[in-house]
């Protein structure tokens, strides 16, 4: 019995050798197959798991990613990437309260995690929860002060809650960063009556942003 529980191992471990190779030539689906026949003859395996769910995000296959990433979760409870990577796919599906639950696990686990708390709050700011939005923008800035997406991201929820103020800082921040990215985003949204009073303290300051 024992022989036969060693030559699973041995041969579900090939599966997942083969399974990576495909993966790093963008195989998924071939990927998941050899995922696939791994599990089957190692089920206790969460590096198997994790590849797969893995692999099915690639090809947006969500549903089966979050079946396999809470499989690793069961196996490896502490594994805050598994939480992180359901939290994607969930975040993917719009169930955002639940993956807002995921974020938090992963913060909890890994405290200093920036992904974590810019992604917890994107989905707080789908569910209009702005304030609380900015406290996770906010930490994620104090992890990375370079990030862009967390500033322009604080800025447009500070203007949902009409802290102009807060929001003009938070933007000139995000064009002292990278200023033509700013640019991109600032033209999508500056026709919106909300950022009015906004738009016209920062093209009183860029004036190039209307380039």
């Amino acid at each position: 019995m024992k022989n036969v529980l060693n030559l699973n191992y041995y041969n579900s471990m090939k599966y997942y050798d083969s399974g990576n190779l495909k993966m790093k030539l963008g195989d998924y689906e071939g990927a998941i197959e050899d995922y696939t026949k791994g599990i089957i003859l190692n089920s206790d395996n969460a590096d198997i798991y994790f590849q797969r769910g893995f692999a099915e995000n690639k090809l947006k296959n969500y549903k089966s990613a979050i079946e396999d990433y809470t499989k690793v979760i069961e196996l490896l409870p502490n594994y805050y990437v598994a939480y992180f990577n359901r939290g994607f796919a969930k975040d993917e599906l719009k169930n955002y309260k639940s993956a807002i639950e995921d974020y938090t696990k992963v913060i909890e686990l890994s405290p200093n995690n920036f992904g974590a708390y810019f992604n917890r709050g994107r989905a707080k700011d789908k569910l209009k929860k702005y304030a609380s939005a900015i406290e996770d923008y906010i930490e994620a800035i104090k992890i990375d002060n370079k990030s862009f997406h967390s500033y322009f991201n604080c800025g447009l929820a500070r203007t949902k809650i009409k802290d102009y103020d807060n929001a003009i800082q938070d933007y000139i921040n995000a064009i002292k960063l990278c200023p033509n990215k700013f640019k991109e985003r600032f033209h999508k949204v500056k026709k919106s009556k909300a950022n009015l009073k906004i738009q016209k303290e920062l093209l009183r300051l860029f004036p190039d942003l209307l380039d």
